[in-house]
């Protein structure tokens, strides 16, 4: 098979996301790239279609992985073969088959491109040839972007050994790697595998029950939170957006900010009416260094209780984390269609919070964005960062999406025209709640 072109098979390596239809009919589909010299040919490429490529080591190949929409080689240590004299036979490029059209492309591809093809071109320029033969792996298994992102990404090297050249001293071989090349990064151990294989097992037997969508995996991707502290809701439909920030913290390995997790499930399994602001309870916190731990403990919170009613002891959780850890940055992850229980608790935080909202469908709730205002902490969505709300409200108005807001009575932050305020049912949790017998004001107490 021939790909025309200096970088033409390149072209298809460097895209994470296709469908067979889009392969079949690239001029439709295919942008022209300005890091591309030519259009590629792909009537002539072998497609085939699997629900998931197996990753798992083959005899004569090399498995090279890029991971989801990153250009650096992970395991660029591993090729070519030490010690082997090889032709590189066959090239299978893997994809995962999402999104299914190009207008739902968001990732630059260009800018993606261009640094893949530095990468390649520095482990190996005869990986781009036309007597390689190249073929197309689909894996279908995936129904959003969440579960493309767990799929393998990258390349599996075919070769066949050739007979050694005698009369070479080992002087005059080229050496395979210089001593100067920077170390990539290496496959994740053993023990961490296994453990991104239990999160994941987690995640699976939770498809179409657990919400999960990419959006906790991506704000912790773009933002440089040290010495974090993560306190996720882990009720019901939290399970898969905290299944999230642990996967993302198991695969950073020894890397990872995070140095402790709190879960709250919203008082175990206590009654609604038994629920008292400051002392609902159902608050668990663990250092982040033992994986093995956390994954216990979040078997034991998920058992102990789902939270019962929609609000949330949100701030609860949050004091009990900085009561523990006050010099670790703060990192909430919340439930933007419930609202926050103990609201009105906010004055006995002291340090930003910074808000990760999941399920902003609707909107943002003005309940998590005051919280991250009156705290000087930050909101943080699938797409957005507001990093400081106060200098986006500098002209009295902050515009999220479509919806403007401002500071209201009460000092808080509210869409202007009230039609456009889908969390109105959240508004009666800003204020004292009232003892239901006495009718007298509960005593908030912050010691």
């Amino acid at each position: 098979m021939v790909v025309n072109g200096k970088y033409g098979w390149a072209l298809l390596l460097l895209f994470g996301c296709f469908s067979a239809h889009t392969l079949a009919q690239p001029n439709s589909n295919i942008p022209h790239f300005k890091h591309v010299e030519k259009s590629v040919d792909l009537s002539g490429i072998a497609i085939s279609q699997v629900p998931v490529y197996s990753g798992g080591e083959l005899e004569n190949s090399v498995l090279l992985e890029n991971g989801y929409a990153k250009y650096d080689i992970i395991n660029a240590e591993e090729w070519p073969p030490q010690g082997q004299n090889i032709e590189v036979t066959k090239i299978e490029i893997v994809f995962t088959q999402y999104p299914k059209k190009y207008d739902d492309w968001i990732t630059n591809y260009d800018f993606l491109l261009s640094k893949r093809l530095s990468a390649l071109q520095n482990l190996d320029s005869k990986l781009i040839s036309q007597t390689i033969e190249y073929e197309i792996v689909l894996q279908t298994d995936c129904e959003n972007e969440f579960e493309a992102m767990q799929l393998f990404h990258g390349v599996r090297i075919h070769y066949q050994e050739l007979e050694t050249t005698v009369g070479i001293s080992e002087e005059d071989q080229e050496p395979l790697i210089e001593e100067d090349t920077p170390k990539k990064p290496s496959r994740p151990s053993l023990r961490t595998q296994g453990y991104l294989k239990k999160i994941r097992q987690f995640m699976t037997k939770g498809k179409g029950k657990y919400h999960m969508d990419s959006t906790v995996f991506k704000v912790l991707e773009r933002n440089e939170w040290q010495n974090a502290h993560i306190v996720t809701d882990w009720t019901g439909s939290m399970y898969g957006y905290g299944a999230e920030a642990l996967l993302w913290h198991t695969m950073k390995e020894s890397a990872s900010p995070i140095r402790h997790l709190t879960f709250f499930n919203d008082g175990d399994q206590k009654k609604n009416r038994k629920k008292m602001l400051g002392s609902t309870g159902g608050i668990y916190t663990s250092n982040a260094t033992s994986i093995s731990k956390l994954l216990r403990l979040i078997k034991k919170v998920k058992n102990k209780g789902n939270g019962g009613d929609s609000p949330e002891n949100d701030v609860e959780a949050l004091i009990a984390a900085l009561n523990e850890h006050p010099d670790e940055a703060i990192v909430l992850i919340a439930d933007n269609n419930s609202c926050i229980r103990d609201y009105v608790l906010l004055k006995c935080l002291d340090r930003p919070i910074h808000v990760i909202l999941c399920g902003t469908r609707k909107g943002i709730n003005h309940q998590y964005l005051n919280l991250a205002w009156k705290t000087g902490g930050s909101v943080h969505t699938k797409t957005m960062d507001i990093d400081s709300i106060d200098h986006e409200l500098r002209d009295g108005r902050l515009q999220i999406c479509t919806v403007f807001y401002s500071v209201m009575e009460e000092d808080r932050i509210l869409p202007v025209d009230r039609s456009l305020d889908r969390f109105q049912y959240c508004n009666r949790y800003y204020r004292n709640p009232k003892r239901k017998k006495r009718g007298k004001v509960q005593k908030i107490d912050c010691d």
